[in-house]
């Protein structure tokens, strides 16, 4: 309980010291919350005087004035003269087990906040076991006693006892008061010495540095602090003995040897060059307020900047040096600076990301024959830091305590206890190898290098035999000749007939020179012509490279001559548009011949080294990059496929995704090599909401999704029963647990949340997604088979778990590399420095590795995006903008208007050239999905100081529903005519700029989209 005093004489109102005003702030911006609290707990092992220990309290009280102060939440605070202090008493002596029911009772009573402005905010509390043991806990505000204080009242009390007991002259302390010290603290804030300090601060810390630490993990209420991972370590007193010895022979302190094993860890998994820490500092003027009890303690920042070599005893050194510098301006409040520095205008509350906090007291002490055994202090399990570290020794027969605080919002509870292990690691390396440069010690126990490099990859399949395809289909040919293949709107094929019909195809491929490694493009819509090419080619040995039939030509044309695609194949009715695109140009015939419909003729099966596909991506330079994939490596992403989903011949797949998009093999291959079918919608891009109902219609089982779509399949499938899906994966966009929990709840179908680039052949990872809370993030997964996944730093050492890294993807099931391009190649698939003689890709993406093997993905590192599954350097939208004469600038980004994600560009030119006219020109260039949604056009776009453009002082985007239909690409089109559809049911005007239809390629999409839209409502638009 808390002390009830009578207040006879009670003083004006006074001031709060410096100190006291820092925790006030604090305070003050936390009303609620009890993370200011402090104390600590003891159990007294012999007989007790209780009602001498109650006298000895008294005593305690009237000769203390921080202990008969009452702060106000307004600032200031009063001292009571006269306190008669209550000491709470809890009997345990019938609980099972006394000494847990203690422990449990000082925790939960610690997180009890106290009420400013009616008593002293303290608690004294005796717990009962038995006449032998006792446990005794205080409890303070942090506005009245800092630790060192809490030791004094130990002290004093027991000494305060034992006089009474022996009736002995109790000593008389050196205290001076802690209102001397109050009144000294503020007359400071008026000195030159303030003064002098200021600018040592801000000498020192000139910016505000970037955080250490990041945000990863939802934690309900915004305005609140987070729960803190507690994780206490025990340091046997003969390791720390020998640790303190090693410091103290070079001249330093353990404090000194544990701040640099900190400071280098985050040095290395944040790559920096420099790392603040927070540390509290006793701030008691020198020895003379040494025996005063009260709040003291101020926080001074340590920042340590690491030099190229520099060794780990160099580094406990500069940490010492640095720490000393620090120590000689202690007075200064952290407010002032963090103030100065701006820290709440940058969004953040807290100038340092790691409080470092060394607790060296002498707890030794005995109330007559009762002594004080198993000293703790105790902690809130409130997070007032992303990271706090306390190091405790209380005792000299008690282990030294190493404890972590981990913000529940930065860290998991695994994460913490693994950081705990991960310094004491550091700081063991430190003191066996003094002269190692840092770079090369060990960041991680060997344990968790072990599991991060080997055991995480264990359990992983490797597929040693690989068939390509092309082959497992040949032999589903001669199981289910008969069975039906392919279906479409009044159509079929079966496996025979289009086996019959690629195998001509093939023959006249071959005629032209279609062999091993050779690449044949196609640019066919979506029909069985599209199948049959595809299997036609695998056939003749080559490659097929498959285009988008509706790009702007002068895009085909560059991809073709960068292939060196020894043909092309195209549809007759595209002949007039496509033909002149190659010498060799092919049309899909399906008129077989007597002849060619008995011959049957089987190829040679390619090897599995020969080249499967290739897909050409954005690149950032303004030059899209084939990457290339063997037959082996698609084999095995098949294998993995085949299994976790259990494909079946009664399995049919939606052919939805653009072939030129790995997941379209998902619909394609997978079915074709278990004598399953495929069904294939009308050609073009695909409303979410008819894919619904086609999918209902043909009886589909097995979909790939992307994120921005799946929410509007499930509108339509909602209201349309008879859906057969029971397996699906959705990837190239973060997928929320809401359209997850939906998904799952709606269609009772598995769902799998995937991730992997083009590089790694369709996806690398995978999570088999199960019901998840509402704003929690869904990791990506566990390595599939042949896949090793890796986070790494910028030397290619592995991170600890939980660290953010650049994500890496090793294994069997690799690509090639880029085509016709050494340069990029070499420097994204590199060797794999756990597995000599193996290769890794750099995937440019930043993720981190939880404790459960699991992937979280978190962003790009460059400037690439994904939009609807897409993957977008902007790079090359902003290189074929300044590619137009008269543009001298260019900057895009991906910008949000009315929940829809969207590309936006800033074009500096002074030709006087329009939005509408830039939008044209790269439609002819482009492929619509990577056409800016929005154009704005200025003399010049605002540059760095270092004369680069400035990406975050660009003007506020401008972007109108009717205009980015107006000049929006087919897939923009296609999302902001959904938006007006849903505005039309709300009885919203519908207004449509004449300019619309007059899009070129663009139209008969358009016009596609509105008529589904009049079909969906049943009326005109």
């Amino acid at each position: 309980m808390e002390t009830q005093g009578n207040e006879n004489q009670v003083s004006d109102k006074l001031a709060l010291s410096l100190s006291q005003r820092e925790v006030w702030l604090d305070q003050r911006a936390w009303p609620e919350s009890a993370h200011l609290n402090i104390g600590g707990c003891n159990f007294l092992s012999g007989p007790l005087n209780i009602d001498l220990l109650k006298a000895a309290l008294a005593v305690l009280v009237a000769e203390n004035q921080a202990l008969r102060l009452i702060p106000h939440d307004d600032g200031s605070q009063r001292l009571v003269e006269a306190l008669e202090p209550q000491l709470e008493l809890v009997d345990f002596s019938a609980v099972p087990n006394p000494e847990q029911a203690m422990r449990d009772w000082w925790q939960k009573r610690f997180r009890d906040p106290f009420t400013l402005g009616d008593t002293p905010p303290w608690r004294f509390a005796l717990l009962r076991a038995n006449d032998q043991l006792h446990g005794v806990t205080i409890q303070f505000h942090h506005l009245l006693m800092d630790g060192w204080g809490t030791s004094l009242v130990f002290q004093r009390w027991s000494e305060i006892y034992n006089a009474l007991a022996s009736k002995a002259e109790l000593r008389a302390t050196s205290d001076p008061g802690y209102l001397n010290f109050v009144q000294e603290s503020n007359d400071y804030r008026k000195s030159a010495a303030f003064e002098r300090d200021e600018n040592y601060w801000h000498e020192q810390i000139p910016r505000l540095p970037a955080p250490l630490i990041e945000q990863r993990h939802a934690v309900g209420q915004k305005r609140a602090l987070s729960e803190s991972r507690l994780v206490v370590n025990r340091i046997t007193r003969t390791s720390y003995q020998r640790l303190a010895l090693f410091a103290s022979q070079n001249g330093q302190t353990p404090f000194s040897l544990f701040m640099a094993a900190i400071m280098l860890y985050f040095a290395r998994v944040a790559s920096r060059n420099d790392v603040l820490v927070g540390v509290p500092t006793l701030n008691r003027a020198g020895r003379r307020f040494r025996e005063t009890l009260g709040m003291f303690v101020g926080v001074v920042p340590v920042q340590v900047e690491f030099e190229p070599g520099m060794t780990g005893l160099e580094l406990m050194n500069a940490v010492g040096a640095a720490t000393r510098s620090a120590l000689r301006h202690p007075r200064y409040p952290l407010s002032e600076l963090a103030r100065k520095l701006e820290v709440i205008r940058s969004g953040r509350d807290v100038l340092f990301d790691i409080l470092l906090s060394f607790e060296s007291q002498d707890y030794r002490v005995a109330f007559g024959e009762a002594q004080l055994v198993d000293t703790r202090q105790l902690f809130t399990g409130i997070a007032r830091y992303p990271l706090s570290v306390s190091v405790c020794d209380f005792n000299a027969d008690q282990p030294v305590e190493l404890v972590i605080e981990a913000s529940a919002a930065c860290f998991s509870l695994p994460e913490a206890e693994l950081l705990g292990e991960r310094i004491l690691c550091i700081v063991e390396g430190i003191a066996a190898h003094p002269e190692m440069p840092v770079q090369s010690l060990s960041i991680l126990p060997a344990n968790e290098y072990a599991l991060l490099v080997t055991d995480l990859h264990s359990q992983v399949i490797a597929n040693p035999d690989t068939v390509p395809f092309i082959t497992q289909f040949e032999k589903q040919v001669e199981k289910h000749p008969a069975s039906i293949a392919l279906v479409w709107e009044g159509a079929s094929l079966d496996y025979a007939n289009l086996n019959r019909r690629a195998v001509q195809l093939a023959h006249r491929l071959a005629a032209i020179g279609v062999g091993a490694n050779k690449i044949v493009a196609m640019a066919i819509e979506r029909s069985a012509d599209m199948v049959v090419a595809i299997l036609a080619i695998a056939k003749a040995g080559g490659a097929y490279l498959p285009l988008d039939p509706d790009a702007p030509v002068a895009r085909l044309a560059d991809i073709i001559s960068e292939s060196g695609a020894v043909g092309l194949l195209i549809q007759e009715h595209s002949a007039e548009r496509l033909s002149q695109l190659h010498t060799r140009t092919l049309f899909t015939d399906w008129k077989i011949s007597p002849a060619a419909a008995d011959e049957l003729t089987h190829f040679a099966a390619p090897s599995s080294t020969d080249l499967a596909y290739v897909l050409f991506t954005s690149g950032s330079t303004g030059r899209p990059k084939g990457v290339m994939i063997e037959h082996a490596a698609l084999s095995r992403r098949l294998m993995w496929l085949s299994r976790e989903y259990g494909v079946v011949p009664d399995d049919r797949s939606a052919q939805a995704t653009q072939i030129t998009f790995d997941p379209s093999l998902i619909e394609l291959c997978l079915p074709l090599i278990h004598g399953a079918s495929i069904a294939l919608p009308p050609p073009g891009r695909v409303m979410p909401e008819h894919l619904a109902e086609f999918a209902i219609r043909h009886g589909v089982t097995i979909m790939a999704f992307v994120p921005s779509t799946l929410s509007r399949f499930l509108d339509a499938a909602a209201i349309q029963p008879g859906l057969k899906l029971r397996v699906a994966c959705c990837g190239g966009e973060v997928l929320t647990p809401e359209i997850t929990n939906r998904f799952l709840l709606q269609t009772g179908a598995r769902l799998y949340n995937v991730y992997g680039p083009t590089e790694t052949v369709i996806f690398a990872t995978a999570w088999p997604c199960r019901q998840m809370p509402a704003g929690s993030i869904l990791p990506i997964g566990k390595a599939i088979d042949d896949t090793r996944i890796y986070v790494l730093d910028a030397g290619l050492s592995p991170l600890p778990l939980g660290v953010a890294g650049e994500i890496y993807i090793g294994g069997d099931a690799v690509g090639r590399g880029y085509l016709n391009r050494a340069d990029l190649t070499s420097a994204a698939f590199v060797a794999d420095p756990f597995r000599p003689g193996h290769r890794m890709y750099r995937a440019g993406d930043r993720g981190w590795l939880s404790v459960d093997g699991n992937l979280n993905f978190i962003g790009r590192i460059d400037r690439q995006v994904k939009l609807r599954g897409y993957r977008i350097e902007l790079g090359e939208i902003e290189s074929t903008l300044t590619a137009i004469e008269g543009v001298t600038q260019a900057a895009a980004k991906l910008i949000e208007r009315n929940g829809q994600p969207l590309i936006y560009a800033w074009v500096g030119t002074r030709s006087g050239h329009s939005a509408e006219t830039l939008q044209r020109v790269l439609r002819l260039r482009l492929p619509d999905y990577m056409v800016p949604s929005g154009i704005h056009v200025m003399a010049e776009l605002p540059q760095s100081s270092v004369g680069k453009i400035d990406y975050s002082n660009l003007p506020e985007p401008t972007v109108s529903v009717s205009t980015s239909i107006a000049r929006a690409p087919s897939s923009q089109i296609e999302t902001d005519l959904l938006a007006l559809w849903r505005n039309v049911l709300k009885n919203q005007t519908l207004t449509i700029e004449d300019n619309f239809f007059d899009m070129g390629g663009d139209s008969l999409a358009a016009v596609n989209i509105l008529s589904g839209i009049e079909k969906l409502i049943g009326r005109k638009v």
